[in-house]
C-alpha cells in the first residue's frame, strides 16, 4: 500500500513524468521516488535498470531506516506484437524466474552476494528485497579497469 507520493518519476527516460495517488507514474508506470512500499520501504532512489529489472535502494521505515535494495520484476516491459497467449507466458516464465532467484539466494551465504530479506507481491508487481552492499557495481569495476561489461 502507498502511503505518499510525489511527482519525480524513477524511469528517467519517462516523457513526460506524472505521479498519482497509486505511487506510479501516470504515464510509464514506474514507482515514484518517496513513495512507501509495503508500508515500510521508503523508495530513495534508482539503482539500475536492465531488462525487465528495475532496482531501488530505499529505507526500511519499521528498521531504524536500515537501507536496502528493492528489486522489481517489471513484466509489462515484456510486452510486444505477440499475440496475447506469447506474453502471457513470457510473463509467467519472468515470474518463475525470479521466484527461483529469490529461493536460490536463500540458499547463499557469501559476503559479495545480498542476503535475500523477503520475495512479495504487490500490485500485480514481485519484489526482492535484499541486503545492501556497498561498493561499486561489476559494470563500474570493470570502467575503472578499463574495460567494459554488457
Amino acid at each position: 500500500m502507498v502511503e505518499s507520493y510525489n511527482e519525480q518519476c524513477s524511469n528517467l527516460r519517462c516523457s513526460q513524468p506524472l505521479g498519482g495517488p497509486s505511487g506510479r507514474c501516470l504515464t510509464c508506470n514506474s514507482l515514484l521516488m518517496g513513495i512507501l512500499v509495503r508500508n515500510r520501504c521508503l523508495v530513495k532512489q534508482l539503482v539500475s535498470r536492465g531488462g525487465i529489472f528495475f532496482t531501488f535502494l530505499i529505507e526500511r521505515q519499521d528498521l531504524f531506516f536500515w537501507t536496502r535494495i528493492l528489486k522489481e520484476l517489471r513484466p509489462a516491459h515484456l510486452e510486444n506484437n505477440d499475440s496475447e497467449s506469447d506474453t502471457q507466458n513470457r510473463k509467467a516464465t519472468a515470474e518463475r524466474l525470479f521466484k527461483r532467484e529469490a529461493q536460490t539466494l536463500l540458499n547463499l551465504n557469501h559476503r559479495g552476494i545480498p542476503r535475500l530479506y523477503a520475495y512479495f507481491l504487490e500490485n500485480n508487481y514481485s519484489y526482492l528485497l535484499q541486503e545492501y552492499i556497498p561498493g561499486v557495481n561489476l559494470a563500474e569495476a570493470a570502467l575503472e579497469k578499463g574495460e567494459t561489461y554488457d
